[in-house]
């Protein structure tokens, strides 16, 4: 068995292919906002471009579906897609449940924005108007 360590140029040339494969052009979005690929949420007005999702705080480094179960190099967000997006599941944002506790602030208007997702899975009609004045108020008070 060989304990022989990937060449970097390989890793690079791998990574390189995957990012030009991609395809934005069917993005999904909803009324020009687009999904965040870790929520799933319409909080982005634009794809890769490394915007902070105000809700579960992933930065869209460009990781999606393809490759959501890698570890991105120089990544912001440490962690795989698939990491975070199990996290948001469980406690609504991004990080880990310990490093939640330390990052993230569960104010009146973050805990009134994940409520709204809660009631819109229940079955209340999804108002992109209703949900983004939610964020807006994240975003204020974040």
């Amino acid at each position: 068995m060989s304990d022989k360590k990937p060449n970097i140029s390989d890793m690079f040339v791998t990574l390189i292919a995957k990012m030009e494969a991609r395809d934005l052009s069917g993005a999904k979005d909803i009324d020009g906002w687009f999904l965040c690929p870790c929520c799933q949420q319409p909080t982005l007005t634009e794809r890769e471009e490394y915007e902070t999702c105000p809700l579960c705080l992933w930065i869209d480094d460009g990781q999606d579906d393809g490759d959501a179960d890698d570890l991105l190099p120089m990544s912001e967000n440490e962690q795989t897609l698939t990491q975070a997006r199990a996290n948001f599941a469980d406690h609504g944002d991004r990080f880990t449940a310990d490093a939640s506790r330390d990052a993230v602030v569960q104010t009146p208007a973050r805990k009134a924005a994940l409520r709204y997702l809660e009631e819109v899975r229940a079955g209340k009609p999804f108002d992109i108007e209703a949900f983004h004045t939610r964020l807006a108020k994240l975003e204020e008070h974040p």
